[in-house]
């Protein structure tokens, strides 16, 4: 899914994309965390969603709507920081939508995705936020 065109320093709509968090994910990614013996892999971890926004396809959406600020070629996208609010625990297996949006640089050039995290009747389990850069490959950050 592509994203909007940028209309003067409004949010992009990056889309809408279908997630999930498997016991085999969840147990990647508490094992990249040290193997917490506190975390079950039946338990989505409360920081689990900022994975997906790794994913190929999201983050190949996400380097789209950013490429619209900065005219680069060979981008990479810098995570910076992350603030996820869970009003409803996600499960495990459980099927999500990921609805993205992206706002433009800041001074800084940094970038704030946000995404809620829709459950059955598209209603809101989450909010994931996050500051993003969009640097130059093989430029000192």
């Amino acid at each position: 899914m592509g994203a909007e065109t940028p209309d003067s320093g409004a949010a992009i709509r990056v889309g809408r994309f279908e997630v999930r968090a498997s016991p085999e994910d969840i147990a990647r990614f508490t094992a990249a965390l040290g193997d917490d013996p506190r975390v079950s892999p039946e338990v989505v971890p409360i920081s689990f969603p900022v994975t997906w926004l790794g994913r190929i396809d999201i983050s190949t959406a996400l380097k789209t709507a950013a490429a619209a600020w900065a005219d680069r070629q060979n981008h990479a996208l810098v995570h910076l920081a992350q603030t996820v609010s869970v009003g409803t625990p996600l499960r495990v297996d459980a099927p999500y939508l990921l609805d993205l949006e992206l706002t433009p640089p800041d001074g800084s050039g940094t970038m704030r995705v946000e995404a809620s995290i829709l459950g059955r009747d598209d209603i809101i389990c989450a909010t994931l936020a996050g500051d993003i850069a969009l640097v130059q490959v093989g430029s000192p950050i």
